[in-house]
């Protein structure tokens, strides 16, 4: 049974529209998925998306359900916190995200890149969509193969 413990949270985030907020069919579109801060030069500059490149950093965890663009958020940086995955894994696995902000088992990237290893898992999941509990480890680390 996923759960939460020690949490930091990253305060004042607001929802970009991009992946975040939901809709009257689906509210929770971004809930319990990997988030980044955008840098895009629009509407979406400093606001919170949804991870779309498998292995790439993220500041945390979105844990709420924001309702529209620029509307705050809560995102967690740091402790258990619940996650959709995107796989199997076992417990103390390293995880990343996928391209899709969910969790999935730590690979170690190419020559030429990096993959951020996020957090530990704290439970093992048999199915991919299940949602479970991560430890979160703040930024993360990268992992590279050797060239």
């Amino acid at each position: 049974m996923a759960y939460e413990l020690y949490q930091e949270v990253l305060p004042g985030a607001a929802a970009s529209a991009v992946g975040c907020t939901g809709s009257a069919t689906d509210p929770t579109v971004g809930k319990y998925k990997f988030v980044f801060i955008s840098v895009t030069a629009d509407s979406t500059l400093g606001q919170i998306k949804v991870n779309a490149t498998a292995g790439a950093p993220c500041v945390g965890v979105l844990v709420d359900s924001p309702v529209a663009q620029g509307v705050g958020c809560t995102v967690v940086t740091r402790g258990a916190v619940k996650m959709i995955t995107g796989g199997t894994f076992t417990a103390g696995q390293p995880i990343m995200s996928d391209g899709n902000g969910l969790a999935v088992v730590a690979t170690q990237g190419a020559s030429d890149t990096e993959n951020y290893v996020m957090g530990t898992a704290r439970e093992t999941c048999a199915y991919t969509g299940n949602i479970v509990t991560i430890s979160l480890v703040g930024q993360g680390y990268w992992s590279k193969s050797a060239a």
